[in-house]
């Protein structure tokens, strides 16, 4: 089973459906990844004769990482083995940020009711050919730093500005 590249933060989703053409219920038990990055859901269970379940498997990493051959298995009726090989690969998402960091020069610190503000401008562009990034700004305002950002989806090769004020006081 191949993913091929997912996003880091994002996830991928193949399915498996398990038949019944049989005369009898059987249970299937999927071994358990110790990769947590990969889940299947439902992880156990019966089928019915004559009915299907359908099973997700799900590859979410949450940092750089690699399936290379991991093994998963589903063992039916308690002795009948499968055995599927799992590839893919977490990568981070091809953004390009305008600038990593930036000074902001000397600033004068004024007893005046008017603080000076400086104001810079943050471009972030999604570099992906063919996939949305979802963005989110994790920085918490501070009294003279403050980032004005608001959650947003960018398309392939789609930019986003975001106003930086430094204001010291």
């Amino acid at each position: 089973v191949e993913f091929g590249n997912v996003t880091v933060n994002a996830s991928a989703s193949k399915y498996v459906v398990l038949e019944n053409t049989g005369r009898v219920k059987y249970d299937f038990v999927w071994s358990r990844s110790k990769n947590e990055t990969v889940r299947m859901e439902p992880s156990h269970g019966s089928v019915q004769p004559g009915q299907q379940l359908r099973c997700r498997l799900t590859f979410s990493p949450s940092s750089e990482c690699r399936l290379k051959a991991m093994p998963l298995t589903c063992t039916i009726a308690g002795s009948r083995t499968y055995r599927c090989i799992l590839t893919g690969r977490g990568s981070l998402a091809d953004l390009n940020f305008s600038f990593t960091q930036h000074d902001f020069g000397c600033c004068f610190v004024s007893s005046a009711a008017k603080p000076m503000k400086k104001t810079t401008t943050l471009r972030i562009t999604n570099r992906e050919m063919s996939k949305n990034v979802t963005l989110d700004c994790l920085f918490e305002r501070r009294p003279h730093l403050q980032v004005q950002f608001n959650p947003v989806i960018l398309k392939p090769q789609e930019s986003v500005d975001v106003p930086i004020m430094f204001s010291p006081s």
